[in-house]
């Protein structure tokens, strides 16, 4: 018994989750165009292998490309990360330029703090991603008016 239909359904779950307008055709195509070919699967595509092995990361990786970031909604607490997803840098903008920004933390999926250089003045900051390994994050900020927190993806 084959795990890869459980394990493709989640992957197109989580690009559905990156990009919720995609079409049938868009996901099929995503999931052909980010199978790796090695020595196992000989020339693909085949009827043992298909496109070969799905590679999770570069399936995130190619549907984030049908995002621009105009198309990202701005989510209601005002809260704009950009680019997004980020190479070097990210910056982050609050809308309300009444609320200030108090505290600025970044974590792993995991959960854990992930300390990096951030450069910050009232309603804005930019942080140097440049060191990040590839990945989703969450950037969490206290402002004066509450907490406020969006992830971001790090190419």
């Amino acid at each position: 018994m084959s795990a890869a239909a459980p394990l493709a359904s989640g992957i197109i779950a989580l690009m559905l989750e990156v990009n919720p307008d995609l079409s049938p055709t868009e996901v099929k195509s995503i999931l052909q165009n980010s199978c790796i070919a090695d020595s196992f699967t000989g020339t693909v595509p085949n009827n043992t292998w298909g496109f070969g092995k799905l590679d999770a990361l570069q399936v995130i990786q190619n549907t984030l490309q049908t995002v621009s970031t105009e198309d990202l909604p701005e989510i209601s607490s005002g809260l704009k990360l950009f680019p997004n997803p980020a190479s070097d840098q990210l910056m982050v903008e609050l809308v309300n330029t009444k609320t200030e920004i108090i505290e600025l933390k970044v974590y792993n999926m995991q959960g854990q703090g992930v300390t990096l250089p951030t450069n910050t003045v009232t309603n804005a900051a930019v942080i140097e991603t440049e060191k990040l390994a590839s990945g989703f994050y969450l950037v969490s900020i206290t402002t004066n008016e509450g907490v406020m927190s969006q992830r971001f993806f790090k190419n």
